[in-house]
């Protein structure tokens, strides 16, 4: 068995970010900032990291401000 520590752009990413349990979540998103690290020794990262990169962040943040909203009632913003 072989472990990597970084997904490059060819390897699949999750259609849906969603889907995945908060630990799965951040180890990719780990995965996914080390392969830029990479990127960049070696000159520019690539789009596609870039991409995956947002939209890890995004998800992150929705999950963060989902859990903010459960603990603190009262900061509920309507949607």
């Amino acid at each position: 068995m072989s472990f990597n520590s970084k997904i490059t752009s060819s390897q699949s990413f999750p259609a849906s970010l969603r889907a995945l349990p908060d630990r799965a979540l951040h180890v990719l998103n780990s995965k996914v900032h080390r392969a830029q690290d990479a990127e960049y020794l070696l000159g520019t990262p690539e789009m596609e990291t870039e991409f995956r990169k947002e939209e890890l962040r995004d998800e992150i943040s929705r999950r963060e401000a989902l859990s903010a909203a459960a603990s603190y009632p009262a900061l509920r913003i309507a949607t």
